[in-house]
């Protein structure tokens, strides 16, 4: 994982396929993983949680402290999130590069973690939307942000990278957008 993000902000998916089918609660899988990433990143300064619609997990459309009061306050508003969000992580990205990101200075680094387990959108219009988003830097080459993505298979059993439904989908975008954006993609065996 890129351990040098001083801002880190996860885009989650809430829909349906992301919750307990009894407690309708965000699946403890996902939750655990969140946790484990955000005790893997030691220089982490603020952090942030938006539902893949766009909206903020956390009250405040700002940087939190990343304190451990605010890891648990976020990680039990998203386990009790009620809002079903969309399967398609950029309306999220896009309130993630047209806000948070422009208060991150140029010492700073900021991550992103897509978290989901489905894929509903166009594919290559997101790739060249999030080039804009994200672009390089013309003398170095690198991104301001990297984006990192975390699959779920809840639909439909094991990823098949080249697959076209669902799950499938997911990886294989989320494996173009973490190779071109200077991430890592984390797919989960299971739920």
């Amino acid at each position: 994982l890129p351990s040098d993000a001083t801002h880190v902000v996860f885009v989650v998916d809430t829909s349906g396929s992301m919750r307990n089918q009894f407690t309708q609660q965000i699946h403890g899988a996902v939750i655990q993983q969140l946790s484990s990433i955000l005790d893997s990143l030691p220089s982490v300064q603020r952090i942030q949680f938006i539902d893949t619609s766009g909206q903020y997990i956390l009250s405040n459309s700002v940087w939190m402290p990343d304190t451990p009061s605010v890891r648990r306050t976020a990680l039990q508003r998203l386990r009790n999130y009620s809002i079903l969000s969309v399967s398609d992580p950029e309306p999220g990205l896009q309130a993630v590069f047209r806000g948070l990101a422009k208060s991150v200075k140029n010492s700073e680094h900021m991550s992103v973690y897509v978290v989901g387990d489905d894929f509903r959108g166009n594919t290559q219009g997101l790739l060249h939307r999030l080039d804009r988003m994200n672009p390089r830097d013309p003398k170095t080459g690198e991104r301001a942000a990297s984006i990192n993505a975390i699959g779920f298979p809840t639909i439909q059993g094991p990823f098949l990278i080249g697959g076209l439904q669902g799950n499938n989908r997911f990886a294989n975008i989320m494996r173009e957008i973490a190779e071109a954006h200077q991430g890592v993609l984390i797919l989960r065996p299971g739920i």
